[in-house]
């Protein structure tokens, strides 16, 4: 907005106001004064404070007063280098000028962890009114980040136990099985990843035609679609670590197809599975990796992914071949009001009246223009855009959807012209690699392993009484004394030591989240208040702690008369 005509004009109390467009950014009386009002009425404890509209900082400076700090803090306007040629307070917060969503949820994100979805978002006055289109999109990616923060995190409770089983009884396969490792560089072909969306129908004709020519990986269900239109893929990739995932594994008929399974996937998947086997970790599993390094002396990768299986795929293509990347079937959105692919066992015709409009969303499509998704969908798109840039040559890479959501910063062709331009001219054919069936028999490291795990355990469910008992006495005496709580910190120490041994971290992950958004501290908190919130804290975290521990050595004692 160039030559705003921005006024500085004095209010009645004396200091300045500012007047754009006939609206008035403060109030013409007592500006502070309103400030403060303003403040408190809209400030929330705990949360992000999203400002929309600099003014002349009265807001702001107020705001950060309040909090003590300038951390929970962002400024947007558009309007702010026009304001600096007034005479305004000038802050040391961080302010944003252009409305480039992309730039403004990168800062956003960077304030938030642990899927923290506390967002408040105070309109300074008229601003909403100058700026109305600019407001709204700020307003719409706020709630999308909040929505896929939270279906992040019911993805992390719901799982949590499913993934520690998995873990432990996937870790019997891992003695034998290769790493994705011993793909890397493998190919120089093409590679086609098909997922499951509703335009993967009109594609399966020519993916079928070139099937000898190319490298199909097939991302989790989708080799169901495949294989009843007669393609056989190379490899079927899989993440999911629910029991209804083992079903589209179940009767398959494969001869060539090998498997690329992420740790936490479905154990039962393995157990069937009759072709090779290549496993990984995702990007954030460090200290699993570590873990099996030391017990198995074998290093799994670290894939960079995302909230679907596609994702990973990408990043798995990217790295076991150096030829052309096509995608296709990942619509990300209801192609022709239709969930999934037409002979996929999840297809469905969308029914918009049985779905609530909180979910619905509108996103832009790969033709252009607006196409309905699901707040479901958006983790799974920002995981594309998110790890794009970082693959090796994306410039290889391409969204040959041709139908569906548009994938920021990913090529589009037509599925035909892929194979006219990077698979026709190609003179090589993909010979087929048959496999024999994975036959477990390193056993005495994995029984090895699971006896070294219930043995830390046991010592972790020690310490986790310890502390409880101290905390009884906490209770009845109504305070941390000093002699308690040097207890407490010789416990923990000794806690986080046998832990660092075993591999909690999964099944623990819904207690840290509890820990880290149920017991924040209030405004204003009282002495009782506090030790209260302190108290049932501390209390949480042992008992938390203690339950999932028993339920992981459950896990490891099926483990072990399942394969040992």
């Amino acid at each position: 907005m160039d030559n705003v005509g921005i006024k500085a004009i004095q209010a009645k109390t004396g200091v300045i106001t500012l007047e754009l467009k006939g609206y008035l950014l403060h109030s013409k009386y007592d500006p502070i004064k309103e400030a403060k009002r303003i403040v408190e009425k809209e400030i929330e404890s705990n949360h992000l404070h999203i400002i929309f509209g600099y003014g002349a900082g009265y807001i702001i400076s107020e705001l950060i007063e309040k909090l003590g700090s300038n951390e929970k803090i962002i400024v947007i306007d558009p309007l702010y280098d026009q304001l600096m040629k007034q005479d305004i307070l000038k802050l040391d917060c961080l302010i944003i000028k252009e409305i480039n969503l992309a730039e403004i949820k990168k800062n956003i994100s960077a304030k938030l962890s642990n899927f923290d979805r506390k967002i408040k978002v105070i309109c300074s006055p008229n601003y909403n009114n100058l700026l109305p289109e600019d407001y709204v999109k700020v307003l719409n990616l706020i709630k999308d980040l909040q929505n896929s923060s939270f279906v992040n995190e019911n993805t992390v409770r719901i799982f949590a136990t499913n993934w520690q089983e998995n873990i432990i009884k996937n870790l019997a396969f891992v003695c034998e099985d290769e790493t994705v490792n011993a793909l890397k560089n493998k190919y120089k072909a093409p590679v086609v990843i098909a997922s499951g969306g509703p335009s993967l129908t009109k594609q399966l004709p020519l993916l079928k035609k070139i099937a000898n020519r190319v490298i199909i990986l097939a991302a989790g269900s989708t080799i169901n679609s495949l294989l009843r239109e007669g393609i056989e893929p190379d490899y079927v990739v899989t993440i999911d670590g629910s029991e209804l995932n083992y079903k589209h594994f179940e009767n398959i008929e494969i001869n060539k197809t090998k498997l690329i399974y992420m740790l936490e996937s479905y154990y039962k998947i393995q157990e069937v599975f009759p072709n090779k086997r290549f496993v990984f970790l995702d990007i954030f599993n460090k200290r699993t990796q570590q873990y099996i390094k030391g017990h198995y002396n074998k290093e799994l990768p670290l894939i960079l992914g995302g909230a679907s299986v596609s994702s990973f795929a990408l990043t798995i293509a990217s790295e076991i071949t150096t030829g052309p990347i096509a995608i296709i079937g990942q619509d990300l959105a209801y192609s022709g009001d239709f969930t999934h692919a037409n002979n996929n066992k999840e297809s469905k015709k969308i029914d918009y009246n049985s779905i609530e409009s909180s979910i619905l969303v509108e996103i832009d499509g790969y033709y252009g223009g607006k196409v309905k998704s699901t707040y479901e969908y958006l983790p799974m798109k920002e995981s594309f855009e998110n790890i794009l840039p970082l693959l090796r040559e994306n410039s290889r890479i391409f969204n040959c959807t041709e139908g569906g959501a548009k994938i920021n910063g990913m090529l589009q062709i037509s599925f035909s012209h892929f194979y006219e331009n990077y698979v026709k001219k190609s003179e090589t054919l993909i010979g087929t690699e048959y496999n024999n069936n994975n036959i477990l028999r390193n056993r005495k490291k994995y029984y090895d392993l699971l006896k070294s795990e219930l043995n830390e355990y046991q010592k972790l469910k020690k310490e986790y009484k310890l502390a409880l008992n101290i905390l009884e006495i906490v209770k009845l005496k109504k305070e941390f004394s000093v002699n308690n709580l040097s207890k407490l910190e010789d416990i923990d120490s000794r806690i986080k030591k046998f832990i660092n041994n075993v591999i909690l971290q999964k099944i623990a992950d819904p207690i840290v989240l509890d820990i880290m958004k149920k017991y924040e501290p209030k405004l204003n908190e009282s002495i009782n208040e506090s030790f209260n919130r302190v108290y049932q804290q501390n209390k949480a975290i042992y008992e938390g702690l203690m339950n999932v521990t028993e339920q992981s050595e459950a896990f490891i004692k099926e483990a072990m008369d399942k394969y040992c």
